[in-house]
C-alpha cells in the first residue's frame, strides 16, 4: 500500500468532518490520518476499519510475492479480504526509525 494512495482510504465521515464545514485539514486531523496510517499496517485493530473505504482494495508486490501471487495483481479485491487478512496475520516488531520516518 503506497502512501500517497492510503490517503484515498480515508473518508471525510471517518474523520468527524460534517458535510457543510469546510474540508480543509487541521493539524489535529493530519495527526490523526498518520496515527491511523501507521496502526493499520503496524498494529490492527478493528477500529480501524472504519478509516477504509467501502470499495477499499489493496495492490502490494511484496505482499503477493510472499502470498505466490502474481505482481501487479490486486492483492486484496475487498475492505472484508483486507481485514480478515490483518485479524489472522502474525505480527513483527516495526522497527522504531520506520515508524519515526512517519512522523
Amino acid at each position: 500500500m503506497r502512501l500517497v494512495r492510503s490517503f484515498a482510504i480515508f473518508s471525510p465521515a471517518s474523520l468527524g468532518l460534517g458535510l457543510g464545514i469546510p474540508l480543509c485539514m487541521l493539524p489535529t486531523d493530519a495527526n490523526r490520518l498518520v496515527d491511523a496510517y501507521k496502526d493499520i499496517n503496524t498494529a490492527w485493530d478493528d477500529a480501524y476499519a472504519d478509516f477504509l473505504s467501502s470499495d477499499f482494495t489493496q495492490t502490494s508486490d511484496s505482499v503477493n510475492i510472499l502470498q505466490s501471487k502474481p505482481l501487479g495483481s490486486v492483492t486484496y479485491p475487498t475492505k472484508a479480504g483486507f481485514i480478515t487478512f490483518q485479524q489472522n496475520r502474525v505480527r513483527t516488531p516495526t522497527p522504531p526509525h520506520f515508524l519515526a520516518s512517519l512522523t
